[in-house]
Protein backbone atom coordinates (compact mmCIF):
# COMPACT_ATOMS: atom_id res chain seq x y z
CA UNK A 1 0.00 0.00 0.00
CA UNK A 2 1.48 3.32 -1.17
CA UNK A 3 2.18 5.97 1.66
CA UNK A 4 -0.49 8.99 0.64
CA UNK A 5 2.25 11.73 1.13
CA UNK A 6 5.35 12.18 -1.49
CA UNK A 7 7.86 14.01 0.61
CA UNK A 8 9.83 16.56 -2.18
CA UNK A 9 13.10 16.82 -0.19
CA UNK A 10 16.96 16.63 -0.24
CA UNK A 11 19.48 15.99 2.32
CA UNK A 12 21.17 19.08 2.23
CA UNK A 13 18.75 21.82 3.08
CA UNK A 14 21.24 24.37 1.03
CA UNK A 15 20.67 22.80 -2.17
CA UNK A 16 16.47 22.58 -1.08
CA UNK A 17 13.34 24.30 -1.09
CA UNK A 18 13.16 27.78 -0.21
CA UNK A 19 9.86 29.38 0.69
CA UNK A 20 8.45 33.28 1.57
CA UNK A 21 5.88 33.83 3.47
CA UNK A 22 3.51 37.70 3.11
CA UNK A 23 3.11 39.12 6.99
CA UNK A 24 0.04 41.12 7.92
CA UNK A 25 1.02 43.97 6.41
CA UNK A 26 1.55 42.10 3.18
CA UNK A 27 5.39 42.42 3.08
CA UNK A 28 7.03 39.87 1.92
CA UNK A 29 8.98 37.78 4.54
CA UNK A 30 12.08 35.44 4.00
CA UNK A 31 11.85 31.91 5.81
CA UNK A 32 14.43 29.79 4.97
CA UNK A 33 14.53 26.76 3.51
CA UNK A 34 11.59 23.48 3.72
CA UNK A 35 10.73 20.41 3.22
CA UNK A 36 6.91 19.81 0.78
CA UNK A 37 4.79 16.83 1.19
CA UNK A 38 1.83 16.13 -1.20
CA UNK A 39 -0.93 14.52 0.50
CA UNK A 40 -2.88 12.92 -2.32
CA UNK A 41 -5.73 11.94 -0.08
CA UNK A 42 -6.43 14.81 2.45
CA UNK A 43 -5.85 17.01 -1.33
CA UNK A 44 -3.28 19.97 0.52
CA UNK A 45 0.67 20.64 0.47
CA UNK A 46 2.27 20.95 3.48
CA UNK A 47 5.40 23.26 4.12
CA UNK A 48 7.61 22.17 6.37
CA UNK A 49 10.10 24.48 8.05
CA UNK A 50 14.08 23.06 8.21
CA UNK A 51 13.93 25.92 10.81
CA UNK A 52 11.74 24.82 13.91
CA UNK A 53 11.00 28.04 14.76
CA UNK A 54 8.36 28.06 12.40
CA UNK A 55 5.58 26.27 12.13
CA UNK A 56 4.37 23.98 9.29
CA UNK A 57 2.09 25.39 6.96
CA UNK A 58 -0.74 23.93 4.73
CA UNK A 59 -1.65 24.67 1.07
CA UNK A 60 -5.20 23.02 -0.29
CA UNK A 61 -5.41 22.08 -4.01
CA UNK A 62 -8.10 24.28 -4.46
CA UNK A 63 -6.20 27.52 -4.20
CA UNK A 64 -4.62 28.55 -6.89
CA UNK A 65 -1.04 27.35 -7.75
CA UNK A 66 1.15 29.51 -10.65
CA UNK A 67 4.31 28.68 -11.54
CA UNK A 68 6.86 31.06 -13.57
CA UNK A 69 10.39 29.71 -14.13
CA UNK A 70 11.65 28.53 -10.75
CA UNK A 71 9.18 29.75 -8.60
CA UNK A 72 5.61 28.86 -7.52
CA UNK A 73 3.13 31.33 -6.22
CA UNK A 74 0.17 29.45 -4.02
CA UNK A 75 -2.53 32.02 -3.90
CA UNK A 76 -4.58 31.41 -0.98
CA UNK A 77 -8.31 32.20 0.27
CA UNK A 78 -6.81 34.46 2.63
CA UNK A 79 -4.35 36.63 0.93
CA UNK A 80 -1.87 36.31 4.33
CA UNK A 81 -1.72 32.97 3.45
CA UNK A 82 -0.16 33.41 -0.11
CA UNK A 83 3.28 31.68 -0.06
CA UNK A 84 5.84 31.61 -2.51
CA UNK A 85 7.82 28.60 -2.88
CA UNK A 86 11.95 28.46 -4.79
CA UNK A 87 13.07 25.70 -6.34
CA UNK A 88 16.20 25.36 -7.30
CA UNK A 89 15.91 24.46 -10.91
CA UNK A 90 12.74 25.78 -13.39
CA UNK A 91 12.32 21.83 -14.07
CA UNK A 92 11.88 20.42 -10.65
CA UNK A 93 9.55 23.53 -9.62
CA UNK A 94 7.34 22.05 -12.43
CA UNK A 95 7.71 18.85 -11.70
CA UNK A 96 6.19 19.78 -8.26
CA UNK A 97 3.62 21.46 -10.30
CA UNK A 98 2.80 18.43 -12.47
CA UNK A 99 2.40 16.36 -9.23
CA UNK A 100 -0.28 19.00 -7.81
CA UNK A 101 -2.08 19.29 -11.21
CA UNK A 102 -3.11 15.50 -10.42
CA UNK A 103 -5.34 16.93 -7.80
CA UNK A 104 -5.84 20.69 -8.53
CA UNK A 105 -7.94 22.18 -11.45
CA UNK A 106 -6.12 25.60 -10.01
CA UNK A 107 -2.39 25.19 -12.00
CA UNK A 108 -1.23 27.21 -14.55
CA UNK A 109 1.50 29.00 -15.87
CA UNK A 110 0.50 32.86 -15.99
CA UNK A 111 2.84 35.52 -17.83
CA UNK A 112 0.97 38.29 -15.65
CA UNK A 113 2.99 37.28 -12.52
CA UNK A 114 5.15 39.26 -13.38
CA UNK A 115 3.49 42.39 -12.37
CA UNK A 116 1.23 41.40 -9.79
CA UNK A 117 2.91 39.42 -7.53
CA UNK A 118 7.12 39.39 -8.21
CA UNK A 119 7.63 43.08 -9.61
CA UNK A 120 6.33 45.11 -6.02
CA UNK A 121 6.50 42.48 -2.96
CA UNK A 122 10.31 41.69 -4.11
CA UNK A 123 11.77 45.37 -5.39
CA UNK A 124 10.08 46.76 -1.61
CA UNK A 125 12.04 43.86 -0.01
CA UNK A 126 15.37 43.99 -1.94
CA UNK A 127 17.53 45.31 0.77
CA UNK A 128 16.83 41.62 2.13
CA UNK A 129 20.20 39.93 0.95
CA UNK A 130 18.26 36.36 0.84
CA UNK A 131 15.31 38.08 -1.18
CA UNK A 132 17.76 40.13 -3.54
CA UNK A 133 19.47 36.86 -4.35
CA UNK A 134 16.29 34.84 -5.39
CA UNK A 135 15.21 38.11 -7.61
CA UNK A 136 18.74 37.94 -8.88
CA UNK A 137 18.62 34.45 -9.62
CA UNK A 138 14.68 34.43 -11.05
CA UNK A 139 15.77 37.50 -13.31
CA UNK A 140 18.73 35.96 -14.64
CA UNK A 141 16.16 33.00 -16.31
CA UNK A 142 14.31 35.86 -18.69
CA UNK A 143 15.11 35.81 -21.87
CA UNK A 144 15.78 39.00 -23.53
CA UNK A 145 12.30 40.12 -24.76
CA UNK A 146 11.17 39.44 -21.16
CA UNK A 147 13.51 41.47 -19.24
CA UNK A 148 13.25 44.15 -22.00
CA UNK A 149 8.95 43.45 -20.68
CA UNK A 150 9.91 43.39 -16.93
CA UNK A 151 12.19 46.81 -17.14
CA UNK A 152 9.06 48.78 -18.43
CA UNK A 153 6.75 46.85 -15.88
CA UNK A 154 9.25 48.70 -13.37
CA UNK A 155 9.00 52.09 -14.89
CA UNK A 156 5.22 51.63 -14.93
CA UNK A 157 5.68 51.44 -10.89
CA UNK A 158 8.48 53.78 -10.61
CA UNK A 159 10.69 51.61 -9.74
CA UNK A 160 12.91 50.96 -12.53
CA UNK A 161 15.71 53.76 -11.41
CA UNK A 162 15.68 51.93 -8.06
CA UNK A 163 16.30 47.98 -9.25
CA UNK A 164 18.02 48.65 -12.49
CA UNK A 165 21.05 49.06 -10.59
CA UNK A 166 20.38 45.67 -8.67
CA UNK A 167 18.85 43.54 -11.42
CA UNK A 168 20.35 41.87 -14.37
CA UNK A 169 18.06 43.79 -16.37
CA UNK A 170 18.57 45.39 -19.65
CA UNK A 171 18.65 49.54 -20.47
CA UNK A 172 16.37 51.64 -22.92
CA UNK A 173 17.73 53.09 -25.53
CA UNK A 174 15.73 56.51 -24.22
CA UNK A 175 16.74 55.95 -20.56
CA UNK A 176 19.06 58.84 -18.99
CA UNK A 177 22.63 57.19 -19.08
CA UNK A 178 24.24 58.91 -17.08
CA UNK A 179 21.48 58.98 -14.39
CA UNK A 180 21.57 55.62 -14.61
CA UNK A 181 25.11 55.39 -14.25
CA UNK A 182 25.70 57.29 -11.13
CA UNK A 183 22.29 55.18 -9.74
CA UNK A 184 24.19 52.05 -10.35
CA UNK A 185 27.37 53.08 -8.47
CA UNK A 186 25.20 54.39 -5.50
CA UNK A 187 23.27 51.18 -5.31
CA UNK A 188 26.64 49.29 -5.85
CA UNK A 189 28.17 50.79 -3.00
CA UNK A 190 25.15 49.71 0.08
CA UNK A 191 24.29 46.49 -1.89
CA UNK A 192 27.89 45.21 -2.65
CA UNK A 193 28.25 41.40 -1.94
CA UNK A 194 28.57 38.15 -3.21
CA UNK A 195 24.97 35.77 -3.59
CA UNK A 196 27.16 33.24 -1.53
CA UNK A 197 28.44 35.57 1.37
CA UNK A 198 27.57 34.52 4.97
CA UNK A 199 26.38 38.03 5.73
CA UNK A 200 22.83 38.44 6.46
CA UNK A 201 22.48 41.43 4.87
CA UNK A 202 24.40 43.58 2.88
CA UNK A 203 24.68 46.43 5.82
CA UNK A 204 26.56 43.85 7.58
CA UNK A 205 28.63 43.50 4.79
CA UNK A 206 29.16 47.61 4.44
CA UNK A 207 30.01 47.32 7.44
CA UNK A 208 32.70 44.91 7.85
CA UNK A 209 34.43 46.39 4.82
CA UNK A 210 34.27 50.14 6.51
CA UNK A 211 35.85 48.41 9.80
CA UNK A 212 38.19 46.72 7.17
CA UNK A 213 39.36 50.48 5.66
CA UNK A 214 39.89 52.30 9.18
CA UNK A 215 42.50 49.43 9.69
CA UNK A 216 46.27 51.30 10.00
CA UNK A 217 48.10 50.12 7.36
Amino acid sequence: MQDSENTVSQKNPKSNIEFLTFDDQQKLCYSGYCKLKINAIGKYLTVEPINKDFKPLSAFFKWKFVQRKNILYIFSENKIEDLILVFKTEKICKKVLLCIEKYSDNASNDEKLDQIHFCVPFVQQLKNHDILRIARNFIRLFSDKEKKKFAQVLKENELYETVFPLLPLYGNKNDNTEKLKDSLKRKRREFREDDDSDYSSPEDAENVRQQKSQKPK
